[in-house]
């Protein structure tokens, strides 16, 4: 079992403001390695910058692997994964099948691994999409001119015509490969960004469980958790955090771009737990 000693910890937070919390190190054996698989504008970065740092003190040793940086530096190697010592986030549908196992799990791919799928709203993200690459997204070191032709083509269409011409179709496939990868494997646990942003500590307490970490976490550390995924006090088309609310689609949608969703995947949509959107 090994002994879990409370400590307290300032500035693990979101957006780094020194937020203090309670966390609870741990000298039991290392946990199951743990995989966040996710879709861009689903709460990678919160995953990233707030559940993974507290992982990693509440386990000395524990290894964080950022896939989505780590996999665009070349560092394929990172796809490899131990069955214990790692938590891995950022885990975008372009990795999802190339994430393996060392040593190969007994049993199915995966197996041994604990693994969290957070999705969302793919209406949501279109439009997440379309504001990131447009305005707030980082300029990366990697394909710059690209991004950047891309950046001015979105802003020139402005939002609806940007969401058509570009962010609608690559939102559509991200959430088609996210509900195959689901449904591929038996023990995901199946934590949509809807359900985070709704009750944060009953999020945590759900995923805590999951993948083997103390319980008691998730209200240990609830003023962070809540603080970093409450909405800001107006939308932001510059910022990283521009809107938090689920089904702020309905009011940059026009009728065609309702339908083309409902077209397309309104059945997945459904099957998901989504709404359909016939009348806005």
């Amino acid at each position: 079992m090994g002994c879990v000693i409370p400590v307290c910890y300032a500035g693990l937070s979101s957006d780094g403001d020194g937020v203090p919390i309670t966390r609870f190190v741990t000298t039991a054996p290392l946990p199951p390695t743990c995989l966040f698989a996710c879709v861009h504008k689903g709460a990678s970065s919160f995953v990233t910058q707030v559940i993974a740092p507290i992982a990693v003190t509440l386990y000395p040793g524990l290894e964080h692997r950022e896939i989505g940086a780590l996999f665009n530096a070349g560092r394929t190697e990172a796809l490899v994964l131990p069955p214990r010592g790692v938590v891995a986030t950022r885990i975008y549908p372009k990795h999802y099948d190339r994430l393996a196992d060392a040593p190969p799990a007994p049993a199915t791919r995966l197996g041994d691994k604990r693994i969290v799928l957070v999705r969302r709203d793919p209406r949501d993200v279109a439009v997440s999409m379309y504001y990131s690459t447009a305005f707030s997204h980082p300029v990366p070191a990697i394909d710059t001119a690209n991004f950047l032709r891309r950046r001015r083509a979105l802003i020139a269409w402005g939002p609806q015509e940007g969401i058509r011409r570009d962010t609608a179709a690559a939102s559509i496939e991200e959430f088609r490969a996210a509900l195959r990868f689901r449904d591929a494997h038996a023990d995901v646990l199946d934590a949509p960004y809807e359900q985070l942003v709704a009750d944060p500590v009953a999020w945590l307490r759900r995923v805590t469980r999951h993948v083997g970490w103390p319980e008691r976490l998730a209200e240990a550390v609830a003023p962070v958790i809540r603080r970093a995924v409450a909405p800001p006090a107006r939308p932001d088309e510059r910022s990283h955090k521009r809107r938090v609310t689920p089904g702020a689609w309905r009011e940059e949608f026009d009728e065609e771009l309702v339908e083309r969703f409902d077209r397309e995947i309104g059945a997945d949509l459904a099957s998901a737990g989504y709404e359909a959107g016939a009348t806005v």
